[in-house]
C-alpha cells in the first residue's frame, strides 16, 4: 500500500457548509451546500453528494462521499486502474492555514460529524475560511494498493470537488499533484519512494 497525506484548505471568503438530512433512521443522508448571502438569507444547492456513517476503527462518524478524489497516473499522464481506498471525508477545521494569523474562529469540529450517532437524521459539517482539513497516511483508507506495480516514475493527483457539484468562487485551486519515483529494494520486499516535485494547481505534475 502507498500511503500519503492530503490536505484541503478553505481559501475563500465564506465558509463551506454541508448539511445532511434524511427522513428515516437508516441509510445515507442527502447532502446539500448552504450559502449565506450578504443580506443574511441562505440558499441551498444540491444535492452535492451523500453522507454515510462509517463504522471503521477510530472513526464511527459520518463521511461526505466523493468530496475528494485521488488518482494514480504513469509518467506520461495516463490514468492507472488503482483506485484509492478512502471514499469519504469528515470535514472539520483541523488547522489554521496561516498559524497565528488574525481571522475568524474555527466553526466546524470533528464532533459535528456525529461521532457514535448512526441514528442521526441531520448534521452539519464544513470548513471555515482560513482553516483546513488534513488526512494522514493510511487513516481510514488513505492509501492506494500498488501490488505488482513496476518500478518507475508516477504521478499522484488530488482533486477536490471532482464532480463540480459544490459552488465555488474559483475552482483554480481544486487540484494538486506530486511526481515521485518508485523503487523496489531488498529483492522486491521493500518499497522506496522519492518525491521528485510538487505541483499545486496541476493534475499532471
Amino acid at each position: 500500500m502507498l500511503g500519503f497525506t492530503s490536505a484541503i484548505d478553505n481559501v475563500g471568503e465564506g465558509p463551506l457548509v454541508i448539511e445532511g438530512h434524511r427522513r428515516g433512521g437508516s441509510g445515507d443522508m442527502v447532502a446539500v451546500q448552504v450559502i449565506r448571502r450578504a443580506d443574511g438569507s441562505t440558499v441551498s444547492f444540491g444535492p452535492v453528494g451523500r453522507l454515510r456513517y462509517d463504522d471503521l476503527t477510530g472513526h464511527h462518524h459520518w463521511h461526505l462521499r466523493g468530496f475528494d478524489r485521488y488518482t494514480l497516473l504513469n509518467a506520461g499522464g495516463r490514468r492507472l486502474d488503482r483506485p484509492a481506498q478512502k471514499a469519504g471525508f469528515c470535514l472539520g477545521d483541523s488547522y489554521q492555514t496561516v498559524p497565528g494569523a488574525p481571522g475568524s474562529a474555527p466553526r466546524f469540529l470533528y464532533s459535528m460529524c456525529g461521532f457514535r450517532h448512526p441514528g442521526l437524521r441531520r448534521l452539519v459539517e464544513g470548513l471555515t475560511p482560513g482553516f483546513g482539513d488534513a488526512y494522514p497516511p493510511f487513516i481510514a483508507g488513505q492509501a492506494i494498493d500498488i501490488t505488482g506495480l513496476p518500478a518507475g516514475t508516477y504521478v499522484l493527483a488530488n482533486r477536490v470537488n471532482p464532480a463540480g457539484a459544490l459552488q465555488e468562487a474559483s475552482s483554480a485551486g481544486d487540484v494538486a499533484s506530486v511526481r515521485f519515483s518508485l523503487r523496489w529494494v531488498h529483492r522486491g520486499t521493500q518499497l522506496r519512494v522519492t518525491v521528485i516535485r510538487h505541483c499545486p494547481g496541476s493534475a499532471a505534475c
